[in-house]
């Protein structure tokens, strides 16, 4: 996960290009998808590791809509 973490803060992890974040029924709440709708699969434990170490699904859900953004621009 820590790998992943520094991936994803220096630009290095592969994420959509197009996306949006959806609610999910399970920790962590919230995920990642592609255009077609397909979950982010190595994005979810990042996310997971996030609401574990912080419990608030608000930390799931503002870091999912940053990684978006900083793929969009």
């Amino acid at each position: 996960m820590l790998d992943l973490r520094h991936q994803l803060i220096e630009g290095r992890a592969d994420l959509p290009r197009v996306g949006s974040v959806i609610e999910l029924d399970t920790i962590p709440w919230y995920a990642v998808v592609d255009a077609d709708g397909t979950v982010v699969a190595h994005v979810v434990p990042y996310l997971r590791g996030l609401i574990l170490d912080d419990n608030r699904p608000a930390t799931a859900k503002s870091y999912a809509h940053d990684l978006l953004r900083c793929r969009t621009r």
